[in-house]
């Protein structure tokens, strides 16, 4: 199961490592062959013992002014 938290980033749920944030976007690179764009999804996983590191995580890398006290609640 996943969260879509913006167009980029997205919680999962792992049963071994607690919580993956993930962030994904499209990207193009060359080819050496023939110096034509290819387009290919970049993506990063982080693991999290929680959902609230997670999503203090996602705050720090957005920029987010998002205020997570109801949250963690």
């Amino acid at each position: 199961m996943s969260i879509r938290l913006d167009n980029s980033y997205s919680l999962r749920n792992n049963n071994i490592h607690g919580v993956e944030l993930v962030f994904e976007e499209t990207r193009t690179r060359k080819s050496k062959k023939d110096d034509s764009e290819q387009e290919y999804t970049y993506s990063e996983t982080n693991y999290y013992p929680n959902p609230i590191s997670a999503f203090k995580q996602w705050v720090l890398l957005t920029n987010n002014a998002s205020d997570l006290s109801e949250l963690t609640k």
